[in-house]
């Protein structure tokens, strides 16, 4: 088995689960976004404090560059392929993969799903994992991992990284939208 941390029901405060779960929270940002995290920076956004929350217990992130912070929605039969994260920028220009250090994934909001599974590649097969709202995921994201079609219902997942170096990606901004998605998109 991939060597992952699952904890469900992972915010305790109501409210501020309630406010993750705002539709307009979600339209503000830009696809992809990089922060420096707490020991360098206060939280500007609710998406920061929700880092901070979850990865403060964790002492050896004082040690990395920041935390690079996007969302993904899956509804009608749409998933993503196999791949692993990477900084895209890099692997735009020259091919080449570097990877983040660890990542995570928070299922913010779960509505009648069926399907929407991730799949976390292993030697011998895959470990499968349940979309259940409020969990939250610690693997790691440059192993190869796939998210299965949602036959219906809807799915919303905030996704980080934590890198040891800034990505080339933000390079010339701490918020991008890039030209490219990591993988093949399911219709």
């Amino acid at each position: 088995m991939n060597n992952i941390i699952i904890k469900d029901n992972h915010i305790k405060n109501k409210k501020f689960l309630k406010q993750l779960q705002k539709e307009n929270l979600w339209n503000k940002f830009p696809k992809f976004n990089w922060w420096d995290g707490w020991w360098k920076s206060k939280a500007k956004n609710p998406l920061e404090k929700f880092i901070e929350y979850s990865w403060k217990e964790y002492s050896f992130c004082k040690q990395m560059a920041g935390f690079e912070y996007w969302t993904n929605d899956y509804s009608d039969n749409r998933g993503l392929d196999w791949h692993n994260d990477k900084d895209e920028r890099i692997f735009q220009t020259t091919g080449k993969i570097i990877k983040p250090e660890i990542g995570s994934v928070f299922w913010v909001t779960v509505k009648n799903i069926e399907g929407g599974y991730l799949d976390l590649s292993e030697q011998n097969g895959f470990t499968r994992v349940d979309p259940i709202e409020n969990r939250f995921l610690i693997f790691n994201a440059g192993n190869f991992h796939r998210v299965t079609p949602v036959i219906r219902g809807f799915r919303r997942t905030f996704l980080i990284n934590l890198w040891k170096e800034k990505p080339k990606t933000f390079k010339d901004s701490n918020h991008v939208t890039i030209n490219c998605i990591p993988a093949k998109v399911l219709v």
